[in-house]
């Protein structure tokens, strides 16, 4: 866990240096660059709630996709702290009661207006989509050890989701983060980047078999003849 947790650390260190922000703010975009599997500095300003009146609430970013049809919501909590403490998660859940369940007249006189915009879209998508076309993704973010949850904390997360759990979102979790899962993503991150998707000109004749097609445990594969400037082209692109 010590290796995670001064990886993570010097990630952060580096960013703040780079990026002139402060240890929460660099912590904060870290985790939501790790999370959707963006760059560092793709968190838009007006996703950030993090300030006055924020109800524990540091980020929400929703992508409210037509051609798909639904409606994808993340919303984070980032605590630059080795530990999970329990009032912290409490306080997140009272958070989640204010985007979803406080009526318009109570959340309307929050002082944070960022934060009272990000709740009238969430309304606005749900009366417009259901709450069946909504995945709702809650990370709550932390440099602790998610192996040492304690009993009242695993309570309390158990508590916050079973107050959404009678909702027929199409999904609704809270998810504990830690050094270790941060590292996970990062990890899936930079292999899915080292994935090329390209298209590459084949040498194929018609009169007698070319190229052999074949599978092996699922994935799809394809022997067959390459001229070598395409290769060069891909390995030099």
């Amino acid at each position: 866990m010590s290796l995670h947790l001064s990886i993570i650390e010097d990630k952060v260190q580096e960013l703040m240096k780079e990026f002139k922000d402060d240890s929460h703010l660099a912590f904060l975009k870290l985790v939501h660059s790790l999370v959707r599997d963006c760059d560092y500095e793709d968190l838009d300003s007006e996703d950030i709630v993090d300030g006055a009146d924020e109800k524990q609430l540091d980020a929400i970013c929703i992508d409210d996709d037509e051609a798909e049809d639904f409606a994808n919501i993340t919303i984070i909590q980032a605590k630059y702290v080795d530990s999970f403490k329990t009032n912290y998660l409490t306080l997140l859940g009272n958070g989640l009661q204010w985007a979803f369940k406080k009526p318009r007249k109570a959340y309307e006189k929050l002082a944070n207006k960022k934060l009272v915009r990000k709740i009238r879209e969430i309304r606005d998508i749900r009366n417009r989509r259901g709450t069946s076309q909504m995945r709702v993704t809650v990370y709550f973010a932390t440099k602790g050890d998610t192996r040492k949850l304690s009993r009242d904390f695993k309570q309390e997360l158990e508590e916050i989701r079973g107050q959404f759990a009678g909702v027929e979102w199409n999904s609704f979790d809270l998810h504990p983060v830690g050094a270790s899962e941060l590292i996970a993503f990062l990890q899936t991150n930079e292999r899915r980047s080292k994935k090329i998707t390209d298209r590459l000109t084949i040498c194929y004749d018609v009169n007698k078999p070319s190229y052999i097609k074949y599978t092996i445990k699922g994935r799809k594969g394809l022997v067959c003849t390459v001229p070598g400037r395409e290769i060069a082209r891909l390995v030099s692109g």
